[in-house]
């Protein structure tokens, strides 16, 4: 089982990364006037530059070569076909432009949908785990292995790093929040890295004025008080469990007027840390305590490098369960919002957004068939994926 599941999310995940090579209305190759383009590859610089190309129309009478994709349809594209059922006879030039999955009630091929929504169900389960697992090690890491009685900061520290955070994601991100507007993916992934590192800056500076207060400051700043990590780490997963997920993603998504599709995966990653940072916890808690560790000590290594070059390392085998898990959990919360018509996908580039179409028209089923079982599909293979990991774990 795990072998057949693992076959087919590799095949999803290549109709996810070549999505635009399988359905688009753009050809792949055309040459007319003894020159060649490649219409899909100019789409590709559109996305990534974020300006909008002059192109040529590609229609076929002006063309000497021409090489389609598999689905020459793109999401987006309307045609006089509504509500076409994919088991009737249609009314099309030849095979290949056939609707295979049939269309929507604005003409809108499904097929293309179905594929170009492979993509946004990976990138959202994969970039929310990501956030996700990023979040969980480390606080899940932090409370393990420092407890309630290891971690000690100057007094002073206490006070500047905290700040030092909140000032830099206000600067980073809220301040600059104009910069997210109208971007895409990439242009996000972008003003998203430099919003880290003004984070990262704000820390530097805080550690450097740190340094020079320990010079000037009072003994009663600079001597360390104990930090209870374990406790305050705990209480917060505690608080975040005590609300279903699903309501806690609403609440965040209602913060928005439409959520984006960038906003939703980091809606669902803030949601998820806690099954990741538990079980990271549980596994620090024993290693913690093992003699390779206790002779790393002796050996005079920090505790920041024991926790981060060999700790959570070998705690980290067990979290690719969680994060299997969460992969098809976080697809579900995204085709839930879809379909409740909260985030502002293109609703024929999600699954979700798909099954919302079918609603109230029982007539039209292949609108709840195909994206249904995609989903049925996506979320048993990596149930599957998680259990075989999980048995193999123990």
């Amino acid at each position: 089982m795990k072998k057949a599941a693992t076959i087919i999310l590799i095949v999803l995940a290549i109709i996810a990364l070549f999505a635009d090579f399988i359905a688009n209305d753009a050809p792949i190759v055309f040459k007319t006037d003894e020159q060649w383009t490649f219409p899909i590859f100019i789409n590709y610089q559109e996305q990534i530059n974020g300006v909008e190309i002059p192109t040529t129309d590609w229609s076929v009478e002006d063309a000497d070569f021409i090489i389609r994709t598999l689905i020459p349809y793109s999401p987006s594209t309307n045609s006089d076909l509504e509500k076409l059922s994919p088991l009737e006879k249609q009314p099309v030039e030849s095979w290949q432009w056939r609707h295979w999955m049939g269309t929507d009630k604005r003409g809108r091929d499904v097929a293309a949908g179905m594929v170009h929504g492979t993509r946004t169900a990976f990138m959202v389960g994969g970039f929310s785990m990501l956030i996700a697992g990023l979040i969980g090690i480390l606080l899940g890491g932090l409370a393990g292995f420092f407890g309630d009685d290891r971690f000690r900061w100057p007094r002073v520290a206490v006070l500047f790093y905290p700040l030092a955070v909140i000032m830099g994601f206000l600067y980073g991100f809220y301040i600059r929040r104009y910069a997210f507007v109208h971007q895409n993916i990439f242009g996000w992934l972008f003003q998203a890295f430099i919003g880290l590192a003004i984070v990262a800056l704000f820390i530097l500076l805080s550690f450097g004025i740190l340094r020079l207060l320990e010079n000037f400051a009072p003994k009663w700043f600079t001597q360390p008080v104990k930090i209870p990590l374990d406790t305050l780490i705990l209480r917060l997963i505690e608080l975040f469990n005590a609300i279903p997920a699903l309501l806690f993603i609403l609440t965040f998504a209602a913060l928005f007027k439409k959520a984006s599709f960038v906003s939703i995966i980091i809606i669902i990653g803030l949601v998820f840390w806690t099954r990741v940072a538990r079980l990271i916890r549980s596994e620090l808690l024993v290693i913690r305590e093992l003699p390779y560790i206790e002779a790393l000590r002796a050996l005079g290594l920090s505790e920041w490098r024991i926790l981060f070059r060999h700790a959570i390392p070998n705690g980290l085998p067990p979290v690719l369960v969680v994060i299997a898990f969460g992969m098809a959990s976080a697809i579900l919360a995204e085709a839930a919002l879809s379909f409740l018509q909260i985030s502002e996908t293109n609703e024929m580039m999600s699954w979700g957004g798909i099954l919302q179409l079918s609603r109230g028209r029982t007539e039209e089923w292949w609108l709840a068939f195909f994206p249904g079982v995609a989903i049925f599909i996506v979320v048993t293979c990596l149930n599957s994926i998680g259990d075989a990991l999980s048995s193999h774990s123990r």
